[in-house]
This record gives C-alpha cells, sequence and structure tokens, in this order.
C-alpha cells in the first residue's frame, strides 16, 4: 500500500480535500487567506477542484464544475480568462463567481451574461471567451456549465501547468461504449466501474503541475488524462471515412475550373518538378493562410473566392490543381508538435490535426504544404514535423516519416584585420539557409527593414559602417547579410602579448541544456548546422606563440559533431568552426551526453590565439 503525506500546512489550507469530494464544500475564509502553495512554492495558481461527467442516455450531455485559486496576477491572463469551444457542442448556461476577502468577510461578485463573448473560430467552431470580475492575488475563481454534444467525447485531462488538489471525470453511456486508455505516469486515486462497463468514474488527488523542458512536442504527450477510443475503430476504416472528403479529388465540385488554372499555370513547362513548384507558388500567393490549423477542407472555389483558408482548405486546393495537372496526389493526415504525437494502436481521427498532400515523384515521396510563402514548395513547415504521416492511397493507407529536405543552417564568413585600438575590423557575412532562411524573411517581412538588423546576430557593442540584407525575395536561394564594421573586446593586451578570440560569431555562451537531469527525450525538428570561416591578418610586428590544438568533439553514432581547425598561412590565420546536430531525437539517458558535448564546446571556444611582438 502507497501513502502520501500531505503537509500539515497544506490540510490547514485546504483541510477536507483529501478525503472529502470538494465540489461538495464552501469557500471558506482559510481558502482566501492562502498565498502560496507549500507543495509547490512557484505555482501562479492551484486548481483545487476539476469536476466532468458525460452522460449518454439518448442524447449526450456534459457537465462541468471549475474552483481555482488564484496566487499571482500571472495567472489572470491564463486562468482568470476562460476559453471554450463549441464544436458540434452546444454550451449551455455559464455560471462563474469570483470570491474575495474584504474585512475579514468573503465577497461574491457574479460573472454577468454580458461578459460572456462568443466569436467564430474557423469552421464549424465558435469560441467562448470570458474574463472573471473583480480579480486580484488571493481571488478564488469558480465556473460551471452544460453542453449538449453531437460526436460524443474523446478526452479528459486531469493534469495542467498548475498544482491541482482533485480531479474526476465520470461517464455513464447506455447506448454507445469508448474504451478508456489511461495516459501518462500518474495513476487514479480512485477508479471504479460498474453496470457492465457502461458506468466509470476516476478521480486523480495532489497532482503536481505539468513542468515544462526545453525541445519538445506538446504537453500533451505527457499529461495525465484519459482518451476513449471508439471500439472497433481500425486505421482501415478511418482511411475509408477519409476518402470522402480529402480522397476522390476528381468527383470535386468546381473540377473543370480548376482543371483550366492548372493546365493554363503548367502549359509552358514540361519538367514535373517545375510544375509542381508553379502550382505551389500559385496557391500560395492567390490564398492565405487564417493561421488554423485543421483536416477537414472545404470547397476549394470558395477558397479561392475567399482568398483565406486553413490549412486544410490551402492544400486541399493544391492537391485539386495537381490533380488536374496529371499528378496522383495522396492525402495524409498529421499530428502538429502543438497537437502532440498520435498513438498508432488507439485508431482515431481525432489524433490529427493537419491535411496535407504527397506526390511521388523521382521515386521520393515529395510532402507538400502551401500555407507559409516564405518556405520553398517542398518544405514542410516546422509545425509539421512530427513523427510519421497517415498516407492515404487510393487502395489503402501507409505510415510515411515526416522528414524534410532542408535543416537549420547558418554560415559566418568573415575577413578582419586587428587595428591600433585593437578591434576586429573588416567584412562580416551571414548566410542563412532552410529553416534559418524562413526565420529571416519572416523576420524582415514583419518589421521595419532597419528594425529587421536588431533580431540578427549584431551586438550593441559592435560598430557598423555598413549593412545589408540580400535575397529576401526568392525563397529558393539563401538569405545574405553583409556588414562593415569594427568589433571590440576580442583581444586583451598583456605586456607584449595579444589574446585573441576569433569567435565573433555563431558562439555558444551559455549552455542550451541547464539542468543535470532530463525527465523527457528531446525532440528537435529539424537538423542544425553552424559554420564559422573567420580569416585574420597578424599585425606587422606580431608572430604566432601559440594556437588552440585542432579537436573533433562528437558524440556516439555520430549524433552531433563539432571541429575546430585554425591554420597559419604566412601571417593569415584561418578558423574554421563547424557544429552540427545531425540527429533529431536523444533519449533522457542520452541528455547528460549531449550538455557535455556544449560544454565542451563553450569551453574550446574561450581558448585564445596568443600572439606576441616579434624580438
Amino acid at each position: 500500500m502507497k501513502f502520501i503525506l500531505i503537509p500539515f500546512s497544506l490540510l490547514l489550507v485546504f483541510p477536507l480535500f483529501a478525503q472529502n469530494d470538494p465540489t461538495e464544500r464552501e469557500v471558506t475564509v482559510e481558502d482566501l487567506q492562502m498565498k502560496t502553495f507549500p507543495s509547490d512554492t512557484s505555482a501562479v495558481a492551484v486548481l483545487l477542484f476539476d469536476k466532468g461527467e458525460h452522460i449518454l442516455l439518448g442524447d449526450m450531455s456534459f457537465k462541468r464544475h471549475r474552483r481555482i485559486k488564484i496566487l499571482k496576477k500571472e495567472a489572470f491572463n491564463s486562468w482568470g480568462t476562460v476559453f471554450l469551444m463549441e464544436d458540434e457542442s452546444n454550451i449551455g448556461k455559464i455560471q462563474g463567481t469570483t470570491y474575495n476577502l474584504v474585512n475579514g468577510q468573503i465577497v461574491r461578485t457574479e460573472l454577468e451574461d454580458n461578459a460572456i463573448f462568443r466569436v467564430p473560430s474557423g469552421k464549424r467552431r465558435t469560441q467562448i471567451r470570458f474574463t472573471f470580475p473583480n480579480l486580484h492575488e488571493g481571488s478564488i475563481i469558480e465556473y460551471s456549465y452544460k453542453a449538449t454534444e453531437k460526436n460524443g467525447w474523446n478526452r479528459w485531462i486531469f493534469q495542467w501547468d498548475i498544482p491541482t488538489l482533485w480531479s474526476e471525470y465520470s461517464f455513464h453511456a447506455s447506448l454507445w461504449i469508448k474504451t478508456p486508455v489511461l495516459l501518462g505516469n500518474i495513476k487514479p486515486t480512485v477508479s471504479e466501474s460498474k453496470h457492465d462497463g457502461h458506468y466509470h468514474r476516476w478521480v486523480l488527488k495532489d497532482v503536481p503541475a505539468l513542468k515544462d523542458e526545453p525541445f519538445m512536442v506538446s504537453a500533451q504527450d505527457r499529461q495525465a488524462s484519459i482518451l476513449f477510443w471508439p471500439e472497433g475503430l481500425t486505421w482501415g476504416i478511418l482511411h475509408a471515412a477519409a476518402q470522402d472528403f480529402v480522397g476522390y479529388i476528381p468527383q470535386t465540385k468546381g473540377a473543370k475550373t480548376l482543371r483550366e488554372k492548372a493546365l493554363a499555370i503548367t502549359e509552358a513547362l514540361t519538367d514535373s518538378t517545375e510544375k509542381i513548384r508553379a502550382l505551389s507558388a500559385y496557391v500560395k500567393t492567390q490564398v492565405k493562410w487564417n493561421g488554423i490549423c485543421d483536416r477537414i477542407p472545404d470547397s476549394p472555389l470558395d477558397v479561392l473566392k475567399q482568398k483565406k483558408g486553413t490549412a486544410a482548405d490551402i492544400n486541399f486546393l493544391l492537391g485539386c490543381l495537381l490533380e488536374a495537372a496529371g499528378f496522383k496526389p495522396v492525402a495524409a493526415f498529421l499530428s502538429t508538435r502543438d497537437h502532440g504525437t498520435y498513438i498508432d494502436q488507439y485508431p482515431d481521427a481525432t489524433q490529427f490535426d493537419y491535411l496535407i498532400y504527397s506526390v511521388r515523384l523521382k521515386r521520393k515521396d515529395l510532402f507538400l504544404d502551401a500555407t507559409e510563402p516564405l518556405l520553398p514548395y517542398d518544405v514542410l513547415p516546422e509545425r509539421c514535423l512530427n513523427g510519421k504521416a497517415f498516407s492515404m492511397l487510393y487502395m489503402g493507407y501507409r505510415w510515411l516519416p515526416l522528414t524534410s529536405p532542408a535543416k537549420d543552417k547558418t554560415i559566418v564568413t568573415a575577413e578582419f584585420a586587428l587595428t591600433a585600438e585593437e578591434n576586429l575590423q573588416g567584412k562580416l557575412t551571414v548566410d542563412r539557409f532552410g529553416y534559418d532562411a524562413f526565420a529571416a524573411r519572416s523576420q524582415y517581412q514583419g518589421a521595419e527593414k532597419d528594425k529587421y538588423f536588431e533580431h540578427t546576430l549584431l551586438q550593441k557593442s559592435w560598430t557598423v559602417a555598413q549593412k545589408e540584407a540580400l535575397q529576401m525575395e526568392d525563397v529558393n536561394t539563401a538569405v545574405r547579410e553583409q556588414y562593415e564594421l569594427s568589433i571590440p573586446n576580442q583581444v586583451i593586451v598583456s605586456d607584449n602579448k595579444l589574446y585573441i578570440n576569433p569567435y565573433v560569431a555563431l558562439r555558444e555562451d551559455i549552455n542550451p541544456f541547464p539542468e543535470a537531469v532530463r525527465t523527457y527525450p528531446l525532440d528537435f525538428p529539424f537538423q542544425k548546422e553552424k559554420i564559422l570561416l573567420c580569416h585574420i591578418t597578424i599585425p606587422e610586428g606580431y608572430e604566432v606563440e601559440s594556437l588552440p590544438e585542432n579537436k573533433n568533439i562528437t558524440l556516439p553514432n555520430n549524433a552531433a559533431k563539432c571541429s575546430f581547425n585554425i591554420s597559419l598561412d604566412g601571417n593569415r590565420l584561418s578558423v574554421v568552426s563547424n557544429l552540427k546536430i545531425n540527429e533529431t531525437y536523444f533519449l533522457p539517458n542520452e541528455y547528460v551526453s549531449l550538455r557535455e558535448f556544449y560544454t565542451r564546446i563553450i569551453a574550446k571556444q574561450t581558448e585564445p590565439i596568443v600572439l606576441r611582438k616579434k624580438s
């Protein structure tokens, strides 16, 4: 038997939560006097209870009741404002209350109906938003609502980014059964099932906050939750159902018009790659992505007319044009990085939130997405690089790894001379490729041109005589930045010696992995590469006393590698460093090695070139 020791101070604040149903308990003066949460003093709020209930007796109904303690103002936006989504459901009257302690008395402020706003959020969805009135640090907020639903439910979440004292979920289904699947590492405190599986109830108590770690996919992957899987559903059934709205492109309304457009775009082209590039460019210039990820498209002609659409709208339009141009595009569902990783042993379309298409070209599967005009036609957005895609061929399905031909790559080339003031002066060129080029173009497009350079590798201490950004328009080329500048603080003078640090750019000043241990895997979306080519002319009257040793730092199986090479040719020093992250997925037991890899790089980049005056 496992015992959980509750701190005495916590019992004083919430004396009955560990034993009794808190939804039956009124807010007390002691609750409102609470200033911090003893078990997690960093918590900005505490979810006192979260209770949900689904009942399927003919129609589907859902009830939810929540109570939250606000500890810090940082929780005002994340928890003091509530967002609900109507997605083939109908949310009825919402009741909300704010509790405050004023002169030792509990004061209630009710949520007014006119403070609840409903706004469309993409197709078939309405967002409901309300902010609690009279909100302060120390307040307790509470809300409840009922909803009717058409298509049932698929998930209940027990764990959030704040501590949860009590999370309870139950469902009672008389006609339709789904199989509950518990996810995460925290097991229920209470779990009961009766009436031959028609009724289930779970309670989790004292659930810690879900702590984030850098370089991860969605928190959904590790939340304590329950997934409801429809019994008997298979990937084959899902494949067949999906063909009705993303597969049979030739039957699409407006196919004749789309065929005419596709032929007009491609009639002067003979190369298949150029045809695909042209069709993708047409869609990107004609339709703007509205930021919504989904998998069910609207009519492509309507999307063209409106000049904007969701990811599914835009990519279905591209698929229709490809079909009209003589290609055989294949629809594929995927789960974006924010949506989480799909679980292949539980077939369910709700695990996906994005639609793309692929074309078989030169014995390779070419993934296509037309939502980002600043990416090349054959490069998927970062959000899509998550595991595998559910590719739906006409006669069946297959799983395809979501890979990208691009990486995040930066090359810095520098040509410097040492001035009398011990500054490095000269020219510096930055070439950005792949996802680094996309980030640069996005920044350039969204900012005033001079402000673009505020977000580059320029430092405030540098004196820049000239700067220029080139090749911003052609997404198939690298972005180039050119500078003429003077850099101080790279040279230390001591007696008759000069200590030069040649790593003027792409330097790892701090370890990106500061924590000693790691709980979850690291999941980079793409490979990374940083190359520095730095040439320094030695001033008259000096000679080299010592150079840092050339060195390769590597991880097993060449998962990551960093090389350092310094050479001297006459009075010209050449410094070449190359950092490559070749693998994108590292297990927790590989984290220590990766952290040490960066520690060694940082140490290596502090080793100076030593010059001395000639005797």
